[in-house]
C-alpha cells in the first residue's frame, strides 16, 4: 500500500487493479483508495479483486469510487472486457 501511495504521487495511472485485503485488514484496500479519493490525489479507475465476496466488501468497492468488482476465480477475458471500456 505504501508503494502505491508513492506510486501515485510520481506516475498518475490510467487505471488501479487493487486487491481489498493487506496485512490482514479485510478492508485495507478500500479505505486507502478512499482516502486518496478524499485528498484528490487519485482520480484514474478503480477495479477491485479479492477473495471476499460478500456484500460488505462490494459496497465498500463502490463507495470507494471502484467501477468493478472481481472475486479471485475471474478469468482474464472479464478483466479484458473491463479495461476495454474504461481505457
Amino acid at each position: 500500500l505504501a508503494q502505491l501511495e508513492e506510486s501515485i504521487s510520481t506516475y498518475r495511472p490510467n487505471a488501479i487493479f487493487m486487491d481489498i485485503i493487506f496485512n490482514d485488514n479485510r478492508d485495507a484496500g478500500t479505505q486507502l483508495i478512499t482516502s486518496m479519493r478524499e485528498t484528490e490525489e487519485l482520480n484514474c479507475p478503480i477495479i477491485y479483486m479479492s477473495a471476499r465476496d460478500d456484500i460488505q466488501a462490494r459496497l465498500n468497492a463502490v463507495r470507494s469510487g471502484g467501477i468493478a468488482f472481481l472475486c479471485k476465480t475471474f478469468n482474464l477475458g472479464d478483466l479484458k472486457n473491463i479495461l476495454d471500456l474504461i481505457v
